[in-house]
């Protein structure tokens, strides 16, 4: 039993270490400010091969690259209520379950 207490609070301490380490904001702004560089010249490199399909294919390329941005800001914090994020309060109902089958045997 000791040993599973022991295991759950390394794991509690590993999940505060991931909440309290946030991605620095200087990375961010670079990322997004690559993205911004990027999207607007890929039209000047792809307008002499591929003519008007460039508008489509800049389109698709930046609304990829940009929801991959949003994502990567949105697990910066994993631990909330929010819709994409871990449902701790069932980690918790689970783990108390367990605990209770395990103190009435």
């Amino acid at each position: 039993m000791l040993t599973i207490i022991n295991l759950l609070v390394e794991y509690i301490t590993r999940f505060e270490r991931i909440l309290k380490t946030p991605l620095p904001i200087a990375f961010s702004i670079h990322l997004y400010q690559s993205l911004w560089i990027y999207c607007l010249s890929l039209p000047f490199q792809l307008v002499a091969s591929v003519g008007w399909i460039t508008i489509i294919i800049v389109f698709f390329v930046s609304f990829i690259l940009f929801g991959v941005e949003r994502i990567t800001a949105e697990v910066q914090n994993p631990f909330g209520y929010g819709y994409n994020h871990f449902d701790l309060d069932y980690f918790c109902e689970t783990v108390k379950r367990e605990i209770n089958a395990i103190n009435k045997t």
